[in-house]
């Protein structure tokens, strides 16, 4: 509209007028056609007026629609007045995430003008993810989800709130870091310095190999940062009182208000006295900036210190309430436009259910502080500890922090520690009974039952391995009718299911689980007799001799991917089949299960070989690292224990004798060596379809922990006597199991 501001003041067109125009630009390549149709359409105007508006550029199309900018009404809650959006933001101080929070009635009027719109217009759930430019990356998920949370509706009902795990974001630490060790990132700077750095510089020499290891430490990083002086005050710090409680690592923004633990922006090493004195306020205290501000100067000058940092040090003014709610909102808002539509489409699935975000960082915050460890590699169930604490922190942020009775003029505080170790009443409701529900929260995390499913379907998608190979016989033509013994062919036809068929060669009688190709795939389900030929042609090809009869004993029910399987109680999915056909490929779902205290060590080994492999040189330091070799010895018995009297003594494969045998050698290896060894035995409890390496003991770099048995049931019967297929809904909340597939033998 700026850019037809003469004309519009001249009278000369309208409104409407500009929009029409502005829409043909957008789409109108040929300048030429844009000349003639403007001189046909409003030849009012000049050549000259109309060869400026052809030099105009326009592209694109906004998501902002006019209905969305101009005709849907909101209401400002505290003044009872009423706006448009486009009005509102011309009227007001707010920008458009701000007219869409509790403040105004923008956001409830649209998701009743949504709901209103797809009543009267039903689309498909394929059709709604696509007018929301949703990835086909993105739509697996929704989809799992969407199955989810119908399972658990149909057990409770709708629900009141729908909690939506957001991403963390970006870790401010991480932003534009460099490769450098703490220990070179000092160096380089004193080399730089002015100032007499030359103690500083034999105290980290002093430390030799361990410097590395010492500065991960935030107070001695800040300390040489700093260059050994307090922050606030410029007094000299003692080094060897530093880990004492003489001194303090500062929030500069408080942690009350904002979450910010940037040791690059908001961190600073000081006197304990100066901290207690200063509290959760903030600007600093004019007399500490007088007295600083020079000396904060020189640090960011040097780069020992960010911008940031500096201007956060040095401000005069305080937080306005405006910049306060920006702090809440941050924690409680998404950006990330696969979560929102998720979340969109839930809302319109369930329009009495409120969703609400819920950052996993203040989750990862919750653990960190409260002690309730997380490692990947455990087992499976850390996702379900997640979602649970997710709901248990959003829900406290949720109704403190976003409801009417929330005031941002008064004392409050978005602290962790300070928020979940206090009772929380909100508008009469008690959300939060302090210590009380934090025990009973960290009681519920550290439980190892949740429901654990994996999602069965349809194989789709490519037909076969992509890479042509060479030419050789059995292959698959590159086109019908081309010989791949002189063209060469694809191998390794995609299944796109399974299925028992029951067959005779000779005298001889058994039950195959046969992969069905993704190619015959749908007319194998709805042709019988195709299908009886087919598994004829297939059961030859797999076995080498001609197949005389066969049937199906379970009828036409196909054995999707990921089908789970009962092993007289172990539980494993069937995931793929080799390439000849004759072995099943399977991943246990068993969920690892030891003593809260094993999974705080495993945590210590993973950061400990993750060290190692950023660093070859990095030397072990027991106590800083907390690995050692006596309690590596006790998680390996404890494995060898687990393989030998608990429920993974009917794992397929199992390597029981390879750690039995390999117990020695294990003892004999270093430390490093015997951390990445119990990482590759653990990995042989989950889901690893490819094995994992246990030469470290003796074993096979993959055959040791692969997980594959014969397709032929017969066999089923040397190791096993009850063998089931279990069915789970979604959630887990529903499962049935077959007969005994061995009694249809």
């Amino acid at each position: 509209m700026v850019s037809f501001k003469n004309l519009l003041s001249k009278g000369v067109l309208s409104e409407k007028d500009v929009e029409t125009i502005i829409e043909r630009s957008s789409y109108a390549e040929d300048k030429t056609r844009l000349h003639r149709w403007l001189k046909l359409t409003y030849p009012h105007l000049s050549e000259d007026d109309q060869r400026y508006i052809c030099k105009l550029k326009f592209k694109d199309f906004g998501r902002l629609s006019r209905r969305f900018l101009t005709e849907i009404e909101g209401a400002d809650i505290e003044t009872g007045e009423v706006y448009s959006i486009i009005d509102a933001l011309w009227k007001t101080q707010n920008n458009l995430m701000e007219l869409l929070s509790g403040r105004f009635t923008f956001r409830q009027e649209i998701e009743s003008f949504s709901h209103e719109y797809y009543a009267e217009h039903p689309v498909t759930l394929e059709d709604r993810m696509n007018d929301m430019y949703v990835s086909n990356a993105v739509k697996r998920p929704v989809y799992r989800t969407l199955d989810i949370v119908k399972d658990v509706v149909k057990a409770f009902g709708e629900p009141k709130k729908i909690f939506v795990e957001t991403t963390r974001g970006a870790d401010p630490d991480q932003k534009g870091r460099r490769t450098k060790t703490r220990k070179q990132q000092i160096l380089d700077l004193y080399s730089t310095c002015e100032e007499d750095v030359r103690a500083l510089t034999a105290q980290i020499d002093a430390m030799g190999d361990y410097a590395d290891n010492r500065l991960q430490s935030d107070k001695l990083f800040l300390y040489y940062m700093q260059l050994g002086k307090c922050m606030y005050t410029g007094r000299t710090i003692e080094l060897e009182q530093l880990f004492s409680k003489a001194y303090d690592i500062d929030h500069i923004y408080p942690q009350a208000y904002v979450k910010d633990d940037s040791i690059i922006n908001n961190k600073v090493l000081c006197l304990s006295e100066v901290n207690g004195k200063k509290q959760d306020v903030y600007p600093i205290d004019a007399s500490i900036r007088n007295k600083m501000g020079g000396y904060w100067h020189f640090l960011k000058e040097k780069s020992f210190i960010s911008e940031e940092k500096y201007k956060r040090l040095t401000r005069s003014t305080p937080f306005m309430p405006d910049e306060k709610m920006g702090f809440i909102n941050r924690q409680l808002t998404e950006t990330s436009h696969s979560v929102k539509a998720i979340a969109a489409i839930l809302k319109e699935k369930y329009q009495n259910t409120e969703i609400i975000y819920s950052k996993a960082r203040l989750v990862s915050e919750f653990r960190q502080i409260f002690d309730i460890p997380k490692s990947r590699l455990f087992n499976d169930l850390h996702h379900a500890v997640d979602a649970y604490l997710n709901i248990v922190t959003g829900n406290v942020y949720n109704m403190k922090f976003t409801k009417p009775w929330f005031d941002v003029t008064g004392k409050y505080s978005i602290k962790t520690e300070t928020l979940f170790t206090r009772k929380q009443v909100c508008n009469g409701i008690v959300v939060w009974d302090g210590q009380q529900t934090l025990q009973k929260v960290k009681k519920i995390a550290v439980k190892n039952n949740a429901h654990f499913t994996k999602y069965a379907f349809f194989k789709r998608g490519g037909l076969f391995d992509q890479m042509p190979l060479p030419a050789a016989k059995g292959l698959i033509p590159l086109k019908k009718g081309l010989d791949t013994e002189r063209y060469g062919g694809y191998n390794k036809a995609s299944a796109m299911f399974y299925i028992p068929v029951r067959y005779e060669t000779g005298k001889k009688t058994d039950i195959c689980i046969m992969s069905v190709e993704m190619l015959y795939g749908d007319q194998f389900l709805s042709d019988t007799d195709f299908a009886v030929k087919y598994a004829k042609i297939r059961l030859k090809k797999i076995f080498g001799k001609q197949v005389e009869r066969v049937e199906f004993p379970m009828g036409m029910r196909p054995w999707k991917v990921n089908t789970m399987l009962s092993l007289d109680g172990f539980r494993v999915c069937i995931a793929g089949i080799s390439s000849g056909g004759k072995c099943l490929i399977a991943q246990p779902v068993m969920q690892f299960s030891a003593k809260g205290e094993w999974q705080y060590y495993l945590k210590k080994i993973e950061k400990f070989v993750e060290k190692c492999d950023k660093n070859p040189k990095y030397l072990y330091d027991e106590s800083f690292d907390h690995v050692s070799k006596e309690n590596n010895i006790a998680l390996y018995d404890l494995y060898i224990e687990k393989y030998e009297r608990s429920i993974y003594a009917k794992r397929i494969n199992k390597p029981l004798q390879t750690l039995l045998s390999g117990r020695e050698l294990f003892l004999s290896l270093d430390i490093k060596k015997q951390a990445k060894a119990l990482l590759n035995i653990h990995m042989t409890f989950g889901r690893v379809a490819g094995g994992c390496d246990l030469k470290l003991i003796g074993g096979a770099p993959k055959a040791a922990a692969t997980i594959s048995f014969s397709a032929n049931v017969s066999n089923w019967r040397k190791q096993y006597k009850d063998i089931r297929i279990i069915d789970q809904s979604s959630s887990g909340l529903w499962m049935k199991q077959s007969d005994n597939i061995l009694s249809l033998l």
